[in-house]
């Protein structure tokens, strides 16, 4: 059955409306008032200038002049030394901006007695959503503009539009599930330690080894199905920047990413652990989803050096926007077996993008 214009937009619409009425009935199902005026009295003097930071991005991001469009030519080539010296930075950078996140969220969501603030958590939360984008910003139209590609240079995906749909969808989403995740207890804090780094970068690498084994079926299904559901995330292709790996229906969102948490708390708890995840392991696997989008091909995606350097997941998903065919899952597994595979798409990329990075770094 062929759907119309019209019918595909209702289930869009309807749907994004439900899923988020289901968020809003969680929390009020374990709503604590106590905890609420706990936050007016004691955190929010404190966080209150942060919990602006991602709606100052969305107002303030629109009213710049959009950059001048670069020619689509094949960027500079940099030199072995340039794009060691470029991935290393990179790595640098990326590494230090989730370990500050880390730190400050450490800090701001705890309580006097060390317990953790939901609402702290569910707003400060969003602050990833205005760091990560300038990050990759400076990264690609700065340090390293002359070797970017010049479809991500000439991309400003920045209009009041977009900062609307991202407010009253996926802003409003990820509030209201993590609130509702705090409240059901599915959230943990323990204090930041090397054990907790370690934990939250293995349960969110769990998380989306699931949810890549869903990918396989989901993401493809809705390609070549039902791409209507998917179409919002793709009006990014070779242009595809951090910025918009926010950009989701919500009924995509959960077809595609919605399996793997579930799954990983109820195997917790098959296995005799506490059915909960570290509010960092949550924060982290956001975190991962704008490094999966970068404009920069060298960004930082499993935070394991080796790893990085074998596999490269954010190339092959810009890839994913840019061709839409193959490509479907987080991860490039092939790049583990061989490095000609990794060598084969690192080729790929740059005939695409129209850039000249080195197969071998």
């Amino acid at each position: 059955m062929t759907l119309s214009t019209q019918s595909k937009s209702l289930i869009v619409t309807s749907s994004n409306l439900a899923i988020l009425a289901l968020c809003v009935a969680g929390v009020a199902k374990n709503w604590s008032q106590t905890a609420f005026k706990l936050f007016l009295n004691t955190k929010l003097k404190q966080v209150w200038p942060f919990l602006l930071v991602c709606p100052a991005f969305l107002v303030i991001m629109p009213l710049l002049p959009r950059p001048k469009k670069e020619e689509i030519k094949t960027a500079a080539a940099p030199s072995t030394a340039q794009a060691r010296f470029m991935a290393v930075a990179t790595a640098l950078m990326d590494y230090a901006t989730v370990g500050a996140l880390f730190v400050f969220w450490d800090r701001v969501c705890r309580m006097e007695d060390g317990s953790l603030c939901p609402f702290t958590a569910a707003c400060t939360f969003l602050l990833e959503g205005a760091v990560m984008p300038i990050k990759d910003e400076i990264q690609c139209r700065f340090l390293w503009r002359k070797f970017v590609s010049p479809y991500k240079l000439n991309s400003w995906p920045y209009s009041w539009r977009s900062s609307l749909e991202q407010l009253s969808s996926s802003v409003a989403f990820a509030f209201l599930s993590l609130l509702s995740l705090c409240f059901g207890r599915q959230i943990s804090f323990e204090a930041l330690s090397a054990e907790v780094v370690f934990r939250a970068w293995l349960e969110a690498r769990a998380t989306l080894a699931i949810t890549d084994f869903m990918m396989h079926f989901a993401h493809r299904w809705m390609h070549e199905k039902a791409y209507f559901l998917h179409k919002k995330h793709h009006e990014g292709n070779s242009d595809l920047t951090s910025s918009l790996s926010v950009k989701f229906d919500l009924l995509d969102l959960l077809a595609e990413f919605g399996a793997g948490l579930p799954v990983l708390l109820v195997g917790k708890k098959l296995l005799g652990l506490d059915p909960a995840i570290h509010l960092l392991s949550h924060h982290l696997i956001l975190l991962f989803g704008f490094q999966h989008h970068s404009g920069n091909p060298y960004a930082v995606y499993l935070f394991n050096p080796v790893l990085d350097y074998l596999s490269r997941p954010t190339l092959c998903h810009n890839l994913h926007h840019a061709i839409q065919r193959d490509y479907h899952l987080f991860v490039p597994y092939s790049h583990f077996v061989s490095a000609k595979n990794r060598h084969k798409d690192i080729d790929k990329y740059n005939k695409h993008m129209k850039t000249a990075f080195p197969r071998h770094v």
